[in-house]
């Protein structure tokens, strides 16, 4: 089955009935779990990302707090909360809150790195993390730039020192 175009899509979607389109998005939520939290975070939460990001950093800090004691299993639940987050971020699609999100995720990372559990995975994750922050960092407008150089500089100072105590 050959997959059509987005625009063919586009097309042939408005032609449909609201009721038809309705009917449509049910249907796709039905499909996957990600397409009816994407189906969500479209009717009710893209409104106001500010509550949003709020509501994503205190339900992935809890799980922070609640990690396993055995290092693999740590790591484990540690990336579920990275593709967490990968997730949101692709919903909202806005640098800024990405940026938001990765800072944060980036200080959990510099917590754990004090217990020493299963350090080389975090290190190499934290390392991807940094990359990716100063990526976003700079496609951002210099207002805003200005406004969160402080918080990055500060975040990579603080996880370095983290990560390199003996």
């Amino acid at each position: 089955m050959k997959t059509e175009s987005l625009n063919s899509l586009r097309k042939h979607l408005s032609t449909l009935s609201s009721m038809e389109l309705a009917q449509l998005c049910v249907d796709m939520a039905k499909y996957r779990k990600e397409n009816k939290e994407y189906l969500q975070y479209l009717l009710f939460e893209r409104h106001d990302h500010d509550i949003l990001i709020t509501d994503i950093v205190t339900s992935l800090d809890e799980t922070m707090k609640n990690l396993s004691r055995t290092p693999s299993t740590r790591v484990k639940e540690v990336r579920k909360v990275q593709k967490e987050i990968k997730k949101y971020i692709r919903f909202i699609k806005n640098p800024v809150y990405e940026l938001q999100l990765l800072l944060w995720f980036s200080d959990a990372l510099a917590l754990i790195a004090e217990s020493r559990i299963a350090r080389p995975h975090f290190i190499s994750l934290y390392a991807a993390q940094v990359k990716r922050m100063t990526i976003i960092f700079d496609k951002l407008h210099e207002d805003i730039q200005y406004d969160y150089r402080d918080a990055l500089q500060h975040a990579i100072a603080r996880d370095l020192n983290a990560f390199n105590r003996s």
